[in-house]
């Protein structure tokens, strides 16, 4: 991918910024989700946005999808990522499921991730499906 942060080159290096390497840079932080296909994300029940926290340790995600709590695994490698399987709690919400069947399917279609001071985005085969946020 062109576009990227990751870790800052020293002065006068004269390299492009690249992606941030998979690993340390998507793990130790909560991201918060704030788009989802180019759209603002609505908020899950509870008024609370979709998060994903990443492991390193033992590649394991794990997350609020809208309603459930969700739980993985993830594979990182240079800018590839995949995510998944996920598994889900199977709570009856009023509000948040429809966050939850949009979040899950963002998560399935990432194929690669790009890390930008603190936003991080999903993208698929035809772009990015989703934004967060770290907090």
């Amino acid at each position: 991918m062109g576009c990227g942060g990751g870790n800052p080159k020293p002065a006068g290096g004269g390299e492009a910024p690249q992606p941030a390497p998979a690993g340390g840079s998507l793990a130790g932080r909560e991201w918060s989700l704030t788009s989802l296909g180019g759209a603002p994300a609505e908020a899950g029940n509870g008024g609370k946005p979709a998060t994903l926290t990443f492991s390193d340790a033992d590649n394991r995600v794990s997350g609020f999808a809208g309603c459930n709590r969700l739980a993985g695994t993830y594979q990182a490698k240079g800018d590839s990522l995949r995510i998944g399987p996920l598994a889900l709690t199977r709570m009856a919400c009023p509000s948040g499921m429809e966050l939850e069947t949009k979040f899950g399917a963002a998560l399935d279609a990432a194929r690669s991730y790009r890390i930008t001071g603190n936003r991080l985005d999903l993208m698929g085969e035809t772009g990015v499906v989703a934004s967060l946020e770290a907090k």
